[in-house]
């Protein structure tokens, strides 16, 4: 005896299967998927909110700019050596 074929699944899954393979060469011509595009979105977004915390509040260059107040962050050679000769890091007059 044989099994039942339920024939509406079949042709589901054949009209599917031509479905993918037409919209084949639309992928690779524009791109990327929608899980992708939002996987990249929230990477942007990631990336922005860690710029954002990692910024300078004007206190903090406020402090930076007056050395008498309490140790400053060495944030690159230039102030490194501004601090250790003991000038504000502003201009000279």
């Amino acid at each position: 005896m044989s099994n039942v074929v339920n024939l509406n699944n079949r042709l589901k899954a054949k009209a599917k299967a031509e479905a993918k393979k037409r919209a084949e060469p639309n992928v690779r011509l524009r791109g990327r998927t929608k899980g992708e595009r939002e996987l990249e979105a929230k990477r942007r977004e990631l990336l922005a909110k860690r710029v954002d915390g990692a910024r300078l509040t004007p206190v903090e260059v406020a402090v930076h700019r007056d050395p008498g107040t309490r140790p400053l962050p060495v944030c690159c050679e230039t102030c490194q050596r501004s601090h250790a000769s003991g000038s504000s890091g502003g201009p000279s007059t």
